[in-house]
């Protein structure tokens, strides 16, 4: 009987010896893209950028995900082409267990527009790129005048971030204007005067000495007294009445 058992118990061993080493050798089943969930993050809401134009990108790169099998989509490379795009700031794919392809993308945010007199129309984001778009019309800074894309994306870039960040510019500057000689000059939302930066050193300091004029000075003087304000000189204000 004993050995009857091992005879037995050596036959079911071996058969699932046998099974297992074939289930190893065998290749798992390759599942197909079930579908795609994109995700398109627009911080501020501005619209730059919906699902289409992703789906549009992919299809001009020749980058096709529905019924592809999973095993031949390359997430790295998916991410890789949106993040070329100038309107991603980032973009992230990933698969699911479900054969879903996933991808989130996170839309620039734009900082200012630019009119230039030689034609040029686009907006500027936070990090310096320029971005073409200027069918969209957005309630941000307009920068107008003789303003080259290096003058846009460097120094006027600082000067709306420091706009931007102090409430009383953001509420009270409406235009920026660069001169033929590469000044630059500001429109106020209230009063009749201009504000007058000189070249673009300096920023901080100018943009702090003329906010310390509106709130001694015009705060009891008035703001209707003066056709220009300037603090394009180290240590002055100088003003020029109508």
């Amino acid at each position: 009987m004993k050995k009857i058992l091992l005879i037995v118990t050596a036959t079911l061993l071996i058969a699932y010896l046998v099974v297992a080493s074939v289930g190893l050798c065998q290749k798992p089943a390759v599942g197909v893209c079930q579908g795609v969930e994109l995700r398109v993050r627009d911080s501020l809401g501005y619209g730059l950028l919906d699902n289409e134009q992703v789906f549009q990108v992919l299809k001009r790169n020749g980058i096709a995900l529905e019924g592809v099998d999973m095993s031949l989509i390359d997430t790295y490379h998916i991410e890789e082409i949106l993040q070329q795009y100038p309107l991603i700031e980032q973009a992230q794919c990933y698969k699911t267990a479900g054969d879903l392809v996933k991808i989130k993308v996170l839309c620039r945010t734009p900082l200012f527009r630019v009119r230039s007199v030689d034609g040029s129309d686009y907006y500027v984001d936070a990090h310096g790129t320029v971005l073409e778009h200027s069918g969209l019309a957005l309630n941000l800074p307009v920068v107008t005048g003789h303003v080259s894309r290096s003058m846009a994306c460097s120094d006027i870039k600082t000067l709306v971030e420091i706009i931007l960040a102090n409430p009383f510019w953001r509420d009270q500057i409406e235009q920026i204007d660069v001169t033929q000689n590469h000044e630059i000059q500001m429109v106020p939302r209230v009063g009749a005067h201009l504000l007058m930066l000189g070249d673009a050193s300096n920023l901080q300091t100018k943009m702090e000495r003329l906010y310390n004029f509106y709130e001694k000075g015009l705060s009891t003087i008035g703001w209707e007294k003066y056709t220009s304000i300037s603090v394009a000189f180290e240590g002055q204000v100088v003003c020029r009445k109508h």
